[in-house]
């Protein structure tokens, strides 16, 4: 299945919804060296988007507390992080202060 355009995905308001989600974040933390966050929500629907403030926010809202989530690191753009809501909680905190490079 080909990777959806940024096109595609600036129509979609910048997530992906899809069974491939976390290849799809893979690949475009890789390429467009920015990092990609993945998550489950509570109706088992997998989702991708771009790590901004309002993705993080959204990813923990529809994950809830109990489940983690999964950042794809830009650099070496294979690395995954398990996210919990105290870590996504110090993400969103890092961002406000300007700490994290979006």
């Amino acid at each position: 299945m080909p990777f959806p355009t940024p096109k595609e995905l600036k129509q979609t308001g910048g997530i992906y919804i899809g069974d491939d989600a976390h290849r799809v974040a893979r690949h475009y933390a890789r390429y467009s060296h920015k990092d990609w966050i993945c998550w489950l929500d509570a109706n088992g629907i997998k989702k991708a988007a771009r790590v901004s403030y309002a993705s993080i926010k959204q990813a923990m809202l529809e994950s809830g507390t109990q489940r983690e989530f999964f950042l794809y690191d830009s650099n070496p753009g294979h690395l995954t992080w398990f996210v919990s809501w105290s870590l996504a909680a110090m993400f969103l905190k890092q961002i406000k202060l300007g700490h994290y490079e979006l």
